[in-house]
């Protein structure tokens, strides 16, 4: 089975503000360029700069980045058991909302021998969103299974 991963794979633009994921479509965005930039290139730093930009806490953003920096060791578990990331293959399974204020976006990025899936969270305290969670591999399975489709035939 695999471990339970905290993962961020986003792209965050330098210096934005915390008030500049006005909508949900602003969130979608950041997750594909993130996953797309992800696949094809690998590069932490860019975890980093999310939480730094877009946090829910901003007080407890060193020791979050400081639980990621360590959990980031363990990508090589990732390649052992899925195989290399297939670059810009990932898709959107979609959202999960509770309310207007807290949205789930769904994905599963295409490995070599099989799917990974993930999930960023994020919260609208005031007119704008902060991330305040996000799950990657056996802990965002559970998000992943309320998008199973079961398509039977009978011949």
């Amino acid at each position: 089975m695999v471990a339970s991963m905290i993962l961020l794979l986003f792209l965050s633009i330098p210096g934005q503000s915390l008030d500049s994921l006005r909508n949900i479509e602003d969130c979608q965005v950041i997750c594909q360029q993130a996953l797309q930039y992800y696949s094809e290139n690998q590069d932490p730093q860019l975890i980093y700069e999310l939480v730094e930009n877009h946090w829910y806490r901003q007080e407890e953003v060193v020791p979050t980045l400081d639980m990621l920096e360590e959990l980031l060791d363990d990508n090589a578990f990732i390649i052992s058991e899925f195989g290399d990331i297939i670059p810009g293959e990932f898709e959107f399974l979609g959202e999960l909302n509770l309310g207007s204020y807290q949205t789930t976006l769904v994905y599963l990025i295409k490995y070599q021998y099989g799917l990974y899936p993930c999930s960023f969270r994020f919260y609208k305290p005031k007119q704008y969103y902060l991330l305040n969670g996000m799950q990657f591999g056996s802990s965002a399975v559970e998000m992943m299974e309320k998008f199973y489709q079961v398509n039977i035939t009978v011949n």
